[in-house]
């Protein structure tokens, strides 16, 4: 790969590298870090373009500015953390001989809580309300920051 700087806005040095994509003889992506005030955070801003493009899509470009939560968590090496994200849900994969309660997990942290996350299941909400009780029976407090995104980052890690 290959790393630059630039003084255009990310918006327009999104745009140019786009053109550029389309102009190479191989399929690549690209990513765009976000715009710094001084060399002092370009380390930082370089290491959003790779995170950003590390997502991308073949052909396009991200921008890192522009990342959710599901694209920073895509960003990360997966294989590292598998093992970690097992231990974490350990407790709860011993129980779930059928994958639903680590699929209600991820469905509610997704979505931000039991309605939405019975929508998208396509389940009633007392049906995600009972499987958050059993998955809070093992130990895990739904109720602390530091314990959901430690449960969000093991089910994106973890294959369902």
């Amino acid at each position: 790969g290959w790393a630059g700087w630039s003084a255009l806005g990310p918006g327009e040095l999104a745009g140019r590298l786009s053109r550029c994509l389309q102009m190479m003889p191989w399929t690549c992506a690209a990513g765009v870090g976000a715009q710094v005030e001084g060399l002092e955070q370009v380390g930082e801003s370089l290491l959003g373009a790779e995170a950003a493009a590390f997502v991308a899509e073949p052909d396009m470009v991200a921008r890192a500015d522009r990342m959710g939560p599901a694209d920073l968590l895509g960003a990360l090496p997966t294989g590292v953390l598998r093992t970690p994200a097992a231990v974490v849900l350990g407790p709860l994969l011993a129980i779930d001989k059928d994958g639903t309660l680590l699929e209600t997990l991820a469905a509610v942290l997704d979505e931000g809580g039991a309605l939405k996350a019975a929508e998208r299941l396509g389940v009633h909400r007392n049906t995600v309300t009972t499987r958050l009780d059993r998955i809070k029976a093992v130990g895990f407090d739904l109720d602390d920051a530091s314990t959901r995104l430690a449960l969000q980052l093991a089910c994106h890690v973890l294959p369902r």
